[in-house]
């Protein structure tokens, strides 16, 4: 009998209630790519893993990533110009002058924070 995902049955825990357990979401790649390649490039492709413990087939999927990147959405350039933009001229007043104003604001003097 099919159950929600991520739930176990009382039977597999010893109870009769249903709990929750950790669902964790990856994206696994669902397609598979053949291609021939250079002589050479088994071999470098052998040694970058060794040297950074990434699989051969994640360093592949880097390479295209890079070579072939998404394209950017409206949300990309949008943070793109927002962390363009230059900092406001006016300088953040310091913390502990905000936190004396809150502090007498409330009725309670500075000294007796902590």
């Amino acid at each position: 009998m099919a159950r929600p995902l991520g739930r176990a049955s009382g039977a597999e825990v010893g109870t009769a209630s249903l709990i929750p357990l950790p669902c964790y979401c990856l994206h696994i790649p669902t397609h598979r790519l053949s291609i021939l390649i250079n002589d050479d490039l088994p071999a470098r492709l052998r040694r970058e893993s060794d040297r950074t413990g990434a699989p051969v087939g994640e360093l592949v999927r880097r390479a295209i990533g890079q070579a072939l990147p998404v394209e950017d959405g409206e949300r990309a350039t949008a943070g793109r110009f927002l962390l363009e933009l230059s900092t406001p001229a006016v300088a953040e007043p310091d913390w502990e002058q905000q936190k004396d104003e809150l502090l007498d604001d409330l009725g309670r003097a500075p000294s007796q924070s902590t």
